[in-house]
């Protein structure tokens, strides 16, 4: 149905036009007797044709209706033309014209108050039983014999004329239940036109039915010719704009159930009433009246049952419309061509429209994925549980020019479709921001490793002949700044490096970002071996460039392999490459070589060697004496780790341990030593030989978590003296030491143990260093002390070192005695230790007492 506002003014001048269009042909008919047969026909053709334009025009159930009167019409005009040039040689023919003609208008008026199918067939059913009724009390108590004196005839033409009487009066009445409470409006106007036209001829056949013989012929004349011009000016203002149907009417189908069962008992009543007055049999009235009853107590049953179940279907959907309107979600409803029938408010608020803007369009023209193709491919079944369901997504564009991502589901329905369309940009958008995070780092924004991997496989399947060159790049930072620089400014850093990068590579290379600290350059195809190794060179020196990032220096290097035949082998061999430059030092390049290879797999088998549990049969420990030069006796001893492994080739320890490191196997290996050598320790004290024993611990332990508590634990399980171990460092702690590191030393040192700096002299820390640790000893390195008594250089730096240790009340050790000459130079030095081969080479400890005796007496093992 389509919805208009007020009258327009060409409506209001085709109303002005109506009513000549009824009075002239009216008037001249009473005026003019002749011409009322010419007249009657002439306004019959002119009204059937105007209502058929009207009933194109319009739709749903307003079409059939005036198709209905169009045909009524037609009917009339043809049982006139019959009636008058014929005459009576036809027989029924025109009552029974008349008759259908009057059915007709009956069941037009029904379809004007019904608002849907249904509803019609229930308004049909009682416009039938009330004729009925209304046929029933004319036939049998005739008004016409009372009136004036003629009595109905008993033949089937009586039964016909009756018939159309009572029509008449039903469509009169009816008509009028649509126009009385309905408001002003054009609507109201179109239906009191259509009811006038209605009124008139059911009161001509009523004059003519109650006064036979003519008398009223020319009066009812003129009220059929004014039925038609009524009729023609209704479908005239239909035909130029169809009209919205009345919103109130006394139109009930619950309560014209009981309107008509209450006249159908009155009926009944009167028949039982006045049996022996029509001469009729008693009994059988008696038997029709019962089974009546019978009929209107079912009748009204029913009616009451349907009404609740109206009521509840009513409530279902007034609570469903109310769940559409409150949902998110756009519900729209399509008739089986595709159509819009409904549309929820939440099209407004996602899309921007209207529901009447889509009334009647197609689906395609709101989702153009949704075609009649793909509808026909969604069939209803009527006895499945669950219908068959079609899910789209699509990128629409609203009113206001946004882009809205949707998906719809379609389900088939019996009399169409119901669509579902569900806004999903932030899904969409979350899917898309999710998409970048997984190919692209956050920090640099540059394609991430999963990139990377995903464009070498592209490469590799579009480079037939394997040329492919990978670079990959490792950052770190030198000197102090490596430990003080925040998550903020690190992240700056990689910005930096990324931005630096992406200047300096080539056009078709591609950057990513490796890892932690590395970056890679996937060079362009044409690129050869050593335009490839130049490449390289060139992005490294850009990053290691003093002024690319101030009050720090970058120290990179860079691994290059060139070929692979897939992209696993491709980053394995960049990363060997890589490894065996970090090893060389900063600023270096270098390509993968095969050997590399051979060299890894023999790394991995040390690293699975070392990742095993330590133990005597794999580990020996070894204790080197140092000498007190004042006493000339041995007061502790060192202890030295050395690799026992049978399994492959020998391997110096220095190796062993920077692996161990590297693994992560120091830890456990360290802890081990510590203990083994407490043990050690312990079972001298015990025999009265209380000599202090040196552990050497790497910066990886130092920085462990729990490193202290380990260490006390240890000393509680045994049972050693604290005084009798020293933990010795390197110099590493000195250059980078932290807070950490300095809290550890000094709660170490609350448990008595003594600390020692091992190897000083090789580093690059300064005696200045040492003022913020908690040290105890100082181990002057060997590469100094061999040069006692014969470089003066080496002796100046030793007797630095010597007088300013003591000066910061360090007890000072010289490594690497093995001469008398440099034993006597170190004590003139003010050195009060010393250890070397002078007294022994590292031992295993059931010969330390024996040595330690022997020195005591004077003599020295040649060992």
């Amino acid at each position: 149905m389509l919805h208009y506002g007020p009258m327009h003014s060409r409506t209001a001048v085709a109303a002005a036009l109506g009513v000549p269009l009824v009075l002239l042909p009216s008037v001249a008919s009473l005026t003019r007797p002749e011409l009322g047969a010419p007249l009657l026909w002439t306004s019959a053709l002119v009204s059937a044709a105007v209502a058929a334009v009207a009933a194109v025009r319009s739709r749903g159930l307003d079409r059939a209706g005036w198709l209905l009167l169009a045909g009524a019409m037609a009917l009339n005009l043809v049982a006139n033309l019959l009636q008058v040039t014929v005459g009576q040689g036809l027989g029924l023919t025109p009552s029974v014209l008349y008759a259908v003609a009057t059915c007709l208008i009956l069941q037009s008026v029904e379809c004007f108050a019904a608002d849907s199918a249904l509803r019609l067939v229930t308004t049909m059913i009682h416009a039938t039983l009330l004729t009925a009724c209304l046929w029933t009390a004319v036939w049998h108590f005739d008004p016409q014999r009372w009136l004036s004196g003629f009595a109905l005839g008993t033949g089937v033409e009586s039964v016909l004329v009756v018939i159309g009487l009572v029509g008449g009066i039903s469509a009169a009445v009816i008509s009028w239940l649509l126009v009385v409470p309905a408001h002003g409006g054009r609507a109201r106007g179109i239906q009191v036109l259509v009811g006038l036209s209605v009124l008139s001829s059911t009161v001509g056949d009523l004059l003519t039915y109650l006064l036979p013989g003519g008398a009223a012929w020319a009066v009812s004349q003129c009220l059929w010719i004014a039925q038609c011009g009524l009729l023609t000016w209704a479908a005239l203002l239909v035909s130029r704009r169809p009209a919205a149907p009345l919103a109130r009417t006394l139109h009930d189908p619950h309560r014209d159930l009981f309107v008509v069962s209450g006249l159908s008992l009155l009926v009944g009543a009167a028949l039982m009433l006045s049996v022996g007055s029509l001469g009729i049999e008693a009994g059988t009235v008696r038997a029709l009246c019962f089974i009546l009853f019978l009929l209107v107590a079912l009748h009204l049953h029913e009616g009451h049952r349907s009404r609740q179940l109206a009521s509840s279907v009513q409530e279902q959907e007034r609570h469903m419309r109310l769940l559409v309107s409150e949902t998110r979600d756009i519900i729209i409803e399509l008739d089986r061509t595709g159509r819009v029938v409904f549309a929820s408010q939440a099209l407004g608020t996602i899309l921007g429209l209207r529901e009447s803007d889509l009334a009647g369009q197609h689906i395609s023209d709101v989702l153009p994925d949704v075609s009649p193709e793909v509808l026909a491919h969604l069939t209803y079944a009527p006895n499945a549980r669950m219908q068959s369901t079609l899910r789209l997504e699509s990128a629409l564009t609203t009113t206001s020019a946004a882009v809205v991502h949707v998906e719809s589901v379609i389900t088939p329905l019996a009399r169409g479709y119901l669509v579902a369309v569900r806004d999903v940009s932030e899904r969409v958008g979350l899917q898309s921001r999710l998409q970048h995070v997984t190919y692209h780092d956050v920090v640099t924004g540059l394609p991430n490793r999963t990139s990377l991997d995903r464009a070498v496989r592209h490469r590799l399947y579009e480079s037939a002949t394997g040329e492919i060159s990978l670079l990959l790049i490792d950052l770190a930072t030198a000197g102090p700044a490596d430990n003080t620089v925040g998550d903020d400014a690190r992240e700056e850093l990689l910005r930096t490096v990324a931005r630096t990068m992406r200047a300096t590579i080539r056009t078709g290379d591609s950057l990513a970002r490796f890892s932690d600290q590395r970056f890679a350059v996937l060079l362009r195809q044409d690129t050869d071996a050593a335009q490839a190794l130049a490449e390289a060179h060139r992005v490294v020196d850009a990053i290691n460039r003093p002024d690319l990032i101030p009050d720090m220096t970058l120290r990179t290097c860079g691994g290059l392999c060139i070929g692979g035949h897939t992209g696993l082998e491709l980053v394995r061999n960049a990363e060997l490459a890589l490894r065996q430059a970090s090893r060389e030092g900063p600023g270096t390049v270098r390509t993968f070589e095969p050997t590399m290879l051979a060299q890894f797999a023999r790394t991995r088998d040390l690293r699975r060697r070392l990742a095993r549990r330590p133990g005597p049969d794999r580990w020996t420990v070894l204790y080197q004496p140092i000498v007190n030069l004042r006493a000339e006796q041995v007061t502790g001893v060192e202890a030295l780790l050395r690799w026992t492994d049978p399994e492959g080739d020998f391997i110096g320890i220095e190796e062993v341990i920077r692996l161990a490191e590297e693994f992560g196997s120091i830890i456990a290996i360290g802890t081990w030593v510590l203990e083994q050598a407490v043990d050690q320790a312990l079972q001298w004290f015990r025999l009265g030989h209380p000599l202090t024993v040196a552990v050497n611990i790497s910066v990886h332990q130092l920085v462990a978590p729990g490193f202290a508590s380990t260490v006390h634990r240890v000393l509680d399980e045994s049972g050693l003296p604290p005084e009798l171990l020293i933990l010795e460092i390197t110099e590493t702690v000195v250059l980078e030491q932290s807070e950490e590191t300095v809290a550890t030393l000094k709660e170490l040192r609350t448990l008595g143990i003594r600390v020692a700096i091992d190897d000083f002299g090789t580093g690059y820390s300064g005696l200045a260093n040492l003022r913020s640790l908690p040290l105890d000893i100082l181990k002057i390195d060997r590469t100094f002390v061999q040069g006692l008594g014969a470089t003066s250089g080496d002796e100046a730096v030793v007797a630095a070192v010597s007088r300013l240790g003591r000066e910061l009340g360090l007890t000072i050790t010289a490594e690497g005695i093995e001469t008398r000459a440099q034993e006597s130079r170190a004590r003139m030095l003010g050195i009060t230790a010393a250890q070397g081969y002078l007294y022994a080479r590292p031992l295993p400890a059931g010969q330390i007492l024996p040595l330690a005796e022997q020195i005591a007496g004077g003599a020295v093992l040649d060992l």
